[in-house]
């Protein structure tokens, strides 16, 4: 990807030097050609030495060693840096409980540009000020076929965990595909199968450095279950991003089953561990024990996840 425009720095990112607009040059001396690495270098790998160019200078940024936890306790998925995106409206949804763009007259392709006098030819910059004006009347700038226009709206008043933020309805594209060049590695049949192990392998690796997020509060909050499970497969077919995911789903489930958890097979393999050990096998009634907290665990967990779910789909 090539990413000309820098950055998008949020709050976070501001406290530790970075600025909107830097240049991403190498994280821990090494530089990458993929934007991801960075973010998976600093929130899994732990590497903190971060080289950016300003205004053609090279600036060290040093953050700090548990910015992973600052991270996933901000917003995972943005926190730090994020890739700049123009705000392209898209098609809008049935269920939107924010009407005020489509209300307006703000079609599906316009390109929010800027809110009264201030320039925000990104989503990300245009939504943080947009959260700021809940009920405030707005000027907002947009590009219709090549053509500046504006209309006056009134911010929507919305209320998410308690707080109260603006919101105008407008989905954004957030396909990279539309507006940055990504390269694409093409494979074999046989380099495919060679590929798709270290694929696999290394998305193995990911997921389980992310356990140890499952000790915080915002990590434990994101577990969720079958809903969850669904979404990640998106509305529309695509086959590649099925069976991707299916992989994953595969990967994700073969590691949980060997956790010494009683009543999966991890939780047997330590019970034939301690035997061979000590060349006794365990009490009947530790067995027994062993297995019913085992599948209250497993239930507890279920239960958690998919309470999560619906509390996500009703109450956020």
């Amino acid at each position: 990807q090539k990413m000309d425009q820098g950055i998008i720095v949020d709050e976070l990112g501001e406290e530790y030097g970075l600025k909107t607009g830097d240049k991403l040059v190498s994280l821990d001396g090494v530089a990458y050609d993929d934007f991801t690495a960075y973010r998976k270098g600093i929130l899994l790998d732990n590497k903190t030495e971060l080289k950016v160019e300003r205004n053609g200078e090279i600036i060290d940024i040093s953050l700090p060693d548990d910015i992973e936890y600052q991270m996933i306790q901000s917003d995972p998925a943005n926190a730090l840096f994020s890739i700049p995106l123009p705000y392209v409206v898209d098609e809008y949804g049935d269920d939107q409980e924010v009407t005020v763009a489509e209300d307006a007259g703000i079609l599906p392709g316009d390109s929010l540009v800027g809110i009264n006098n201030m320039s925000l030819p990104f989503v990300q910059d245009f939504v943080k000020q947009i959260n700021k004006m809940p009920g405030e009347t707005a000027s907002i700038k947009f590009y219709r076929n090549g053509v500046l226009d504006s209309v006056s709206v009134q911010i929507a008043a919305f209320d998410k965990d308690g707080e109260t933020i603006g919101r105008i309805g407008a989905n954004f594209i957030g396909n990279l595909d539309r507006f940055y060049h990504i390269d694409h590695d093409n494979y074999t049949f046989f380099s495919a199968i060679g590929s798709g192990f270290s694929y696999g392998n290394e998305q193995l690796g990911n997921y389980v450095k992310q356990m140890k997020f499952l000790f915080t509060s915002k990590g434990v909050s994101q577990l969720g279950g079958f809903g969850s499970i669904a979404n990640m497969f998106g509305e529309v077919w695509e086959w590649e991003k099925f069976w991707r995911m299916t992989a994953l789903l595969s990967i994700i489930l073969a590691f949980m089953n060997i956790l010494p958890i009683p009543a999966l097979d991890g939780g047997h393999v330590v019970f034939l561990l301690y035997e061979m050990i000590t060349g006794r096998t365990p009490h009947q009634k530790v067995l027994e024990y062993a297995q019913v907290i085992g599948i209250v665990i497993l239930l507890g967990l279920m239960l958690y996840a998919n309470g999560n779910d619906i509390y996500r789909a009703f109450f956020k």
